[in-house]
């Protein structure tokens, strides 16, 4: 048996792998498009990679229309909360910065391993039993610092340091995903 296998693609194979980064590209290729539309087969791609799971039916059509909607009106992190929240009684953090940075791949999403590595997880996690009104204030503060962290670290030395190494290890994929995502990868990796 022959593997095809060369020792400098061994990383950036892996990674590729990991991060799933065809089925990534091909969800913001399919967004990029200019007559894009939520179809059944991009609902299924995206809550595979997202793991959206076990939401209702009336949820998911109106978590698709806004994301459609978005690229036309742009909504705030907060409109998108308050939208969703509308037809669930949550704060989808997470699923909101989701839209958002689907749209918009400068956007950061919000994950725990995202809050963790940040150092507020802690603070997010107090505010779980505050009103509906005081969580989406909370989130938003925490969602504007996250993306503070995400703009300053991707111009320190350290930040470029580290997206020229993810550069160098896929570097089919330098001018396919954006800083931000880069960054996502970083802090998503850090367990």
């Amino acid at each position: 048996m022959v593997l095809n296998i060369h020792s400098d693609e061994i990383l950036g194979d892996c990674l590729e792998t990991a991060f799933d980064l065809r089925i990534y590209v091909k969800i913001m290729n399919l967004v990029a498009k200019e007559d894009f539309h939520a179809t059944p087969e991009f609902r299924k791609l995206f809550n595979g990679f997202y793991k959206i799971r076990q939401k209702s039916q009336e949820w998911y059509d109106k978590y698709y229309e806004l994301m459609e909607e978005q690229k036309k009106e742009q909504r705030t992190f907060e409109e998108i909360l308050i939208q969703l929240n509308n037809v669930k009684p949550s704060v989808e953090v997470s699923f909101a910065s989701k839209l958002i940075a689907t749209i918009n791949p400068d956007m950061p999403i919000w994950d725990q391993y995202v809050l963790r590595n940040l150092g507020l997880e802690d603070e997010w996690k107090k505010c779980s039993v505050a009103s509906k009104e005081e969580r989406i204030k909370k989130a938003v503060d925490i969602y504007e610092r996250i993306k503070t962290f995400y703009s300053d670290f991707q111009s320190s030395d350290e930040g470029k340091e580290c997206i020229r190494v993810i550069d160098e290890a896929l570097p089919k994929y330098a001018d396919r995903i954006s800083y931000a995502k880069k960054i996502d990868y970083i802090l998503w990796s850090k367990r």
